[in-house]
């Protein structure tokens, strides 16, 4: 592997033939080039190369300096023999990818190049050395029109004022720039002055030279107005102004960042948008205009992070298509994300529809008024400043087409009996797996609604002793029938298409003497419900233990095959460690 190093001294390249001795060029020229290819063949096999085995950076601490070593990979064919070489250094697109993190290599790519698109990386060191400041003063003065791609962090403010002095100003235009990447980590204490007195942001007056080709626009860390140009025609916008800090309840609305009705012209300037990603603080939504719907037939992912009620009021604007991913991640002072607030989401997106009449957007089930879902993810985190703070994931349903995802991932946690009835409000009729991580105090009745909720249930996965508990209890109980007027015990009719059972980060322990330890799944329990399971209806086919932490030995393994053999397939970590024999007598 042939490796760059960069000490600010040298790069590592061949002498030319005129500084070569007598016995060196005698040597070079017995160097016969190796596949005498054509140029075109050769220079299409090193651009598959540099796709497929490009150049990569390896940071190297020392106790004296910061190095950074190239490793050339792709790069080479150019030390094969000197035809490859002049081939090579011929093909100026190879050279196009740039990243700031070697000076030395970057220059040398820079002045390669040529007249070809480039794509600029620039994160840099976190103290900037001056040699990289002024090769990224090259790059942006005098390869600007090339860039095709750029991606900088700007972490001080000669890095911001020079990003001004080229992409705000209106005689610099970048006609080739296709996706811009800029994360400001640096005050923004520069020259953005006007001829009448305002002070606008950065971002408003952002390639206001002219980027028509422009379609991926990704920001993180600047203070923007939803008027800005740079949002128009896009295809992929990404806005990230951070979390707040701890002691904030939500994220501080923008300074100057406009109304709500600005921010839906901005979204109706970019029809074509495929990704939106809001991690800002919306405006007031308060003002949302009546009526108003911004039309997004080419929405693939959505994600908002913000508080609930502005997240709800935007989604109630938009109209994109049913399969689009959306995520939520809201934070709201309630102390439990209850099923009528989750019911106002989701029928949020309901909301609206699109006027091609092709597309179906489905406002509920009609038969009995559920909404429609084949995903969802729900995962509730508490925090003692900032209250409630919980993820959605949910995808909805073609009415028209068979669902092949029927597998849900359910993750909660907090205080939430009520969680239970939100079941009710969908149609789960065809969800056939289920993951439950459920850190809430919740109670064995909650299995009760999951089972009539899930009818088509076959796998379940458990993942917190407070899910394993009251599932245990739940089997041991007896449901009294009004018809027979006897008991039946749950284990006898509940989950009937239950097959496979698995447990996560479970121990499996057994009951020492009288001692009854709810800090783990017990052998006994266990036991009686899979022998009952085979007496009463279906059996557990497939019983799985994941991270048990050597609790479920190899030996355990074989000695719960004997005594279940109806189970057809247990399944414990690969690399658990044996324990010892004491606690399974």
């Amino acid at each position: 592997m042939a490796e760059i190093k960069d000490t600010h001294n040298c790069v590592v390249e061949p002498n030319p033939l005129e500084s070569l001795t007598l016995a060196e060029r005698r040597l070079h020229n017995a160097s016969i080039p190796i596949s005498r290819l054509n140029p075109d063949v050769l220079s299409t096999i090193f651009e598959l190369l540099a796709e497929a085995w490009p150049t990569e950076y390896i940071d190297q601490n020392s106790d004296s300096d910061f190095n950074c070593l190239v490793e050339l990979n792709w790069a080479t064919v150019s030390h094969v023999c000197h035809h490859w070489r002049n081939v090579a250094i011929a093909n100026a697109p190879l050279w196009s990818d740039i990243d700031m993190e070697s000076p030395k290599w970057a220059q040398l790519q820079l002045d390669r190049c040529g007249g070809s698109s480039i794509s600029l990386c620039s994160e840099g060191s976190f103290y900037p050395t001056e040699e990289e400041k002024l090769l990224l003063r090259f790059a942006m003065t005098s390869k600007f029109a090339q860039m095709k791609s750029m991606s900088i962090y700007i972490r001080d403010e000669e890095t911001l004022q020079l990003l001004v002095d080229t992409m705000c100003n209106p005689n610099i235009s970048a006609p080739q720039l296709e996706e811009l990447f800029l994360v400001g980590l640096c005050s923004r204490v520069v020259n953005l002055r006007t001829s009448n007195g305002e002070i606008p942001t950065f971002i408003d007056l952002l390639l206001r030279g002219g980027s028509p080709r422009l379609r991926r626009l990704d920001l993180a860390f600047f203070n923007f107005s939803w008027s800005s140009l740079a949002f128009t025609g896009l295809t992929t916008l990404m806005l990230n102004t951070g979390r707040l800090p701890q002691g904030q309840r939500f994220l501080r609305p923008l300074v100057g960042a406009g109304t709500f009705a600005d921010m839906l012209n901005a979204l109706q300037r970019m029809p074509g948008l495929e990704v939106l990603v809001l991690v800002v603080p919306l405006p007031d939504a308060r003002y949302v205009p009546y009526g108003r719907v911004v039309e997004l037939p080419r929405l693939k992912k959505f994600t908002i992070s913000g508080d609930c009620f502005t997240s709800e009021a935007l989604l109630r604007c938009l109209a994109f298509p049913p399969d689009a991913a959306i995520e939520l991640d809201c934070t709201d002072s309630v102390e439990d994300p209850t099923p009528s607030a989750l019911k106002r989401w989701f029928s949020a997106i309901h909301s609206v529809r699109l006027q091609d009449q092709r597309v179906i957007y489905p406002l509920f089930n009609s038969s009995n008024g559920a909404y429609l879902f084949d995903k969802i993810r729900i995962q509730k985190h508490h925090n003692y400043v900032t209250g409630t703070e919980f993820n959605i994931e949910f995808r909805l349903m073609f009415p028209s087409i068979t669902p092949e995802l029927t597998h849900w991932s359910i993750t909660f946690s907090g205080q939430d009996l009520h969680f239970a009835t939100f079941f009710s409000s969908l149609s789960l009729e065809k969800v056939e797996s289920v993951d439950l991580d459920i850190s809430m105090d919740t109670a064995p009745v909650f299995f009760g609604s999951l089972s009539s909720s899930l009818p088509s249930l076959s796998s379940m996965r458990l993942r917190e002793l407070k899910s394993v508990i009251p599932f245990a209890l739940f089997t041991r109980m007896n449901e009294f029938n009004p018809l027979t007027r006897q008991r039946t015990p749950n284990v006898a009719h509940q989950f009937p298409r239950l097959s496979a059972l698995s447990f996560d980060g479970i121990n499996f322990r057994v009951v020492s003497g009288n001692e009854d330890k709810w800090g783990a799944l017990h052998k006994t329990w266990l036991l009686l419900f899979l022998y009952n399971r085979s007496a009463y209806m279906k059996p557990i086919r497939n019983l799985v233990f994941q991270g048990s932490y050597g609790s479920m030995s190899p030996r355990k393994l074989e000695e719960l095959k004997c005594l279940v053999p109806f189970v057809e397939e247990i399944i414990s970590d690969e690399n658990m460690d044996s324990v010892s024999n004491s606690g399974y007598n």
